[in-house]
């Protein structure tokens, strides 16, 4: 092979390293020469001894090699240095190729050239497969990158997964703590509570002189505002975990409306208000719906209008504006009077604790919450609530809720512990023969007011301090009910009522009602009850009317109507 002179245009010069592998010494100058004028490092050796040896110690980005070599064939020299590095470009020269030959070379060089070979035709191959080499290179560089950038990105995740999982962990912690804490306070709130409502209610139903009785209305009065309290805040922590979930029941839906329209007409006739409500006659007598919470979102807006309006009065209306086969649409309007509210403070009305005058002179009292819970509450009915200005001066609140008729009478009232505006039945003073209902309660005022209230009912009793002593009480007498403590220290009141059903079981002997008796009114304390075998529920404080109504369920006096 003889060099021919070669101009390498500008822009097209090569770069990088060819190891020459041919054991002609003329050959190899020729080679070398040709490639050093591309701009390439050219280096020669003439056996596959030195060549691999050679590769070894230095770097190559192409291998030019004879097929004819004194210690190896070039084939299996191109295939030792493949094994090596798979992706080095490698051009066999060879004199004669033939078909045989040809076909072993497949899959172990890169390229052929038959000599002689034209110097160009040389530079042509040499600049494709470095071309080749390097943009498979750079894209082997280019995906380990992107694997590395991936891996990268994986752990990535991972660490924020794990992150999160950690943040979501600690806020269900902080969750549970703040439902124990609301548990908590609940139970240490209640139970002193109980006595004083009870006692105020014990009170309440002896002999007083007028100033006495107007001293029980100031406390009933109190204990109610902070009885609310309490309710606000432990109903809105019920709904924002959400386990508030709607009582549905057959309601009669005027009944709702006017029973809480007749509760505020004492306060509005002492403040010189008019009280009215316009109730729609198209709406259907009985429908399904929550009752008591349809009654509380009622009594919010309610004892708002009446609390804000010193002239003038409140004016309810119920209308329907909507109705299909199976539902039904109702609006409720609250319209006062009162201060009214400044339209920038209308996008705050409905936030939770915020109240619109928040000073330190602020003429009404309350917790911020009773707007916040009233919109969980309607849209827990499928409805909204709003405001707007009355054109007289003064507030519109309204809400929908959508509910299904019901062809049936309205169910009878419960018997849960909560607000209604139902009489107290007559009291009776017990008989020889009077019922007799054993108290579990630990809490030893708590227990007095409780005989107390049963003697008024007509009922005789027994209190056990613990749950170990009302198993003694319940294996020695025959009882009408139990009232069943929740919270007891050693054995609290849902063991006892397992044990007491187990025993029943194993004797084949009478199921007595039991009536749970808690402070701390959560779903779950509830549910717990239910679970252990209680048949109703009651939080503290206890009113006489909420006791008679359950006792008339399940244990009624003698003679005495069941009807609540």
């Amino acid at each position: 092979m003889t060099a021919s002179p070669m101009v390498i245009p500008h822009g097209l010069a090569l770069s990088g390293r060819v190891l020459v592998v041919d054991d002609d010494l003329g050959l190899q100058d020729t080679v070398s020469d040709i490639l050093a004028t591309t701009g390439l490092e050219a280096f020669a050796v003439g056996s596959a001894t030195e060549a691999t040896h050679w590769c070894d110690e230095n770097h190559a980005d192409l291998v030019l090699l004879d097929q004819r070599l004194p210690d190896a064939s070039g084939l299996q020299l191109a295939a030792l240095l493949k094994a090596r590095a798979p992706r080095r470009p490698i051009i066999l020269l060879t004199g004669y190729v033939s078909a045989d030959s040809a076909i072993a070379a497949v899959g172990l060089v890169d390229d052929y050239l038959t000599k002689p070979v034209p110097p160009d035709e040389l530079v042509k191959v040499v600049r494709v497969r470095l071309e080749q080499y390097r943009l498979q290179t750079a894209n082997d560089e280019l995906l380990e990158q992107l694997q590395e950038a991936n891996a990268r990105l994986e752990n990535t995740v991972e660490e924020r997964t794990r992150e999160l999982r950690a943040a979501r962990d600690q806020a269900m912690e902080a969750s549970r703590l703040k439902s124990q804490l609301l548990a908590n306070m609940s139970h240490e709130i209640r139970t002193p509570m109980n006595a004083v409502i009870g006692v105020t209610e014990l009170l309440g139903r002896t002999s007083l002189t007028a100033e006495q009785a107007t001293y029980i209305d100031i406390l009933r009065t109190s204990n109610q505002a902070l009885l609310d309290v309490i309710n606000d805040v432990l109903d809105f922590s019920k709904i924002e975990a959400g386990h508030l979930e709607l009582d549905v029941a057959p309601t009669g839906l005027r009944d709702v409306f006017t029973n809480v329209v007749t509760l505020f007409k004492p306060t509005a006739q002492s403040k010189g208000l008019d009280l009215r409500i316009d109730y729609d006659e198209r709406l259907p007598t009985t429908v399904l719906a929550d009752a008591t919470r349809l009654r509380q979102v009622i009594t919010n807006l309610m004892s708002n209008a009446v609390k804000f309006t010193t002239t003038g009065g409140v004016h309810v209306i119920v209308d329907q504006v909507a109705t299909a086969a199976d539902a039904v649409t109702i609006r409720c309007t609250v319209c006062d009077t009162g201060i009214g509210i400044d339209e920038h403070e209308v996008s705050r009305l409905f936030n939770e604790f915020i109240q619109l005058d928040g000073s330190n002179t602020r003429r009404f009292g309350g917790t911020g919450l009773g707007l916040a819970i009233s919109r969980r509450l309607v849209r827990l009915m499928d409805g909204d609530i709003g405001w707007l200005p009355n054109p007289g001066g003064g507030s519109r609140f309204w809400f929908t809720a959508t509910m299904r008729p019901h062809g049936g009478p309205p169910a009878t009232a419960a018997t849960r512990n909560r607000p209604d505006n139902a009489g107290a039945q007559a009291l009776r003073q017990p008989t020889e023969n009077a019922q007799r209902v054993l108290v579990v309660e630990d809490n030893e005022i708590n227990s007095v007011i409780l005989t107390r209230m049963l003697t008024l009912l007509g009922y005789t009793s027994d209190v056990a301090r613990s749950g170990a002593e009302a198993l003694e009480w319940a294996s020695a007498r025959r009882y009408a009910a139990i009232l069943m403590d929740c919270q007891m220290p050693v054995m609290d009141g849902f063991a006892t009522t397992k044990e007491l059903r187990r025993r029943e079981t194993a004797a084949s002997a009478r199921r007595i009602p039991i009536i749970a008796i808690t402070a701390t009114a959560t779903t779950e304390d509830e549910a717990r009850s239910r679970e252990a075998g209680m048949d109703d529920y009651l939080t503290k404080p206890i009113i006489v009317e909420r006791l008679t109504k359950v006792l008339a369920q399940w244990a009624p006096v003698p003679g005495q109507s069941t009807a609540t």
